[in-house]
């Protein structure tokens, strides 16, 4: 399975490092929230991903900091075809607005285990 991550920037927020343009725009919960594509990846043993765009992943630490939600999805799937609001799709995967894993990924850590937010620090799960 090919599976893409995307970041999702809100329109709301007035920061230098928002990009010039979004890959998707979308409507989250009555929010305009703009996404770019971060990377896609082949789920196997020996996984491998592709930065969008022959980018690298220092070209998207700028926007980590200001993410406000990650998505995961099928590589034929954008988030303009999944309604989080009523969610159905068995396979498409998104934080909430500012949960854990955003706040790990705001602060460039593994968004795999849960953080204590004042901290930074591992809760181990």
């Amino acid at each position: 399975m090919i599976s893409l991550i995307l970041l999702a920037l809100s329109f709301k927020m007035v920061f230098s490092a928002i990009p010039d343009s979004f890959d998707v725009v979308t409507n989250v919960g009555g929010e305009r929230i703009g996404w770019i594509k971060v990377y896609s990846c082949v789920e196997s043993s020996t996984s491998t991903f592709t930065y969008s765009n022959g980018q690298t992943a220092a070209d998207f630490v700028q926007y980590f900091e200001h993410a406000i939600s990650v998505q995961f999805l099928e590589a034929d799937q954008t988030p303009a075809d999944v309604d989080f609001d009523s969610p159905t799709d068995e396979f498409a995967v998104m934080a909430d607005v500012c949960s854990n894993p955003v706040i790990a990924l705001n602060n460039n850590l593994d968004l795999s285990w849960p953080i204590d937010a004042s901290t930074l620090l591992n809760n181990g799960a």
